[in-house]
């Protein structure tokens, strides 16, 4: 099945070509998802107008114009609801076959949109969005040491339909001391979709680290994040947690990101 169907308005669980006394037919079944169906109806020529002859739901005449290159069917308009089971039969000549468009390919502005982000002293981080129907992950993202650091990655659990009103989502994010920025993205169609950003303020006390170049190891006065990256700028650890084993890296100096700092260390050697 072309993949453009799989997020059609229809949930397409049938389709048939029958030979006709008024040529061939296509049947679609399947599941209202509140969206329009596109069809690209060919033209013939040769005074034979358009490939499409009709265009049955449910068994009545919509009495929709087949005489157009696209037609648009909304079956919201037809006493159709959102998750009502429909047939759709399209009457055509034998000479052509008419084209079914996923949303995806006649609606290009489809995006999912963020309604809502928060987050709370105990760092849970929540968020609501619409539109929100086609397979994905979202990426939570933190603003640390100047940049923005991806953060445990939220999967969509399910596919959501277009009619569906709105889709929540919770993920738990560590907090120290300072200030915290937090951002969630999803990408749709090539581009992220960025929500807005939440910030929030932990007054504890400040993060330390000690290095221990003997016993080879990062130790910190409270859990935090971390990153080690080599002088290129090149990320060789990064995690979360009050110590760090520098047992397996080379002599040299790197860059360790924590809390809210970033400093040099120095291994002399292995």
């Amino acid at each position: 099945m072309n993949n453009h169907l799989k997020y059609l308005v229809l949930a397409l669980t049938l389709l048939l070509l029958h030979s006709t006394g008024l040529g061939q037919r296509i049947e679609l079944r399947g599941i209202h998802k509140g969206e329009p169906i596109f069809l690209i109806n060919p033209f013939l020529g040769g005074g034979k107008a358009f490939c499409i002859d009709s265009i049955l739901v449910n068994g009545t005449n919509i009495g929709v114009p087949v005489d157009q290159a696209t037609i648009e069917l909304q079956l919201d308009m037809m006493d159709i609801a959102c998750k009502d089971s429909v047939l759709v039969t399209i009457y055509h000549q034998d000479s052509c076959q008419p084209r079914i468009l996923g949303p995806e390919v006649a609606s290009p502005k489809l995006r999912v949109h963020f309604d809502s982000v928060s987050i709370d002293s105990l760092g849970r981080l929540r968020w609501s969005t619409s539109n929100d129907y086609l397979p994905g992950s979202y990426e939570v993202e933190h603003f640390r040491w100047n940049q923005w650091v991806r953060v445990p990655e939220v999967k969509v659990a399910s596919m959501g339909l277009p009619c569906d009103q709105s889709h929540e989502y919770e993920v738990k994010v560590m907090l120290f001391a300072g200030e915290h920025k937090f951002r969630i993205r999803k990408q749709v169609s090539g581009r992220y979709r960025v929500s807005e950003v939440v910030q929030i303020s932990r007054p504890e006390k400040e993060i330390t680290y000690e290095y221990h170049p003997t016993k080879k190891q990062v130790l910190f006065n409270a859990p935090t994040l971390y990153q080690i990256l080599d002088f290129k700028g090149n990320m060789l650890v990064q995690g979360a947690g009050s110590q760090i084993d520098l047992s397996i890296f080379r002599k040299g100096k790197y860059t360790l990101n924590y809390g809210n700092s970033s400093v040099v260390i120095e291994i002399k050697r292995r």
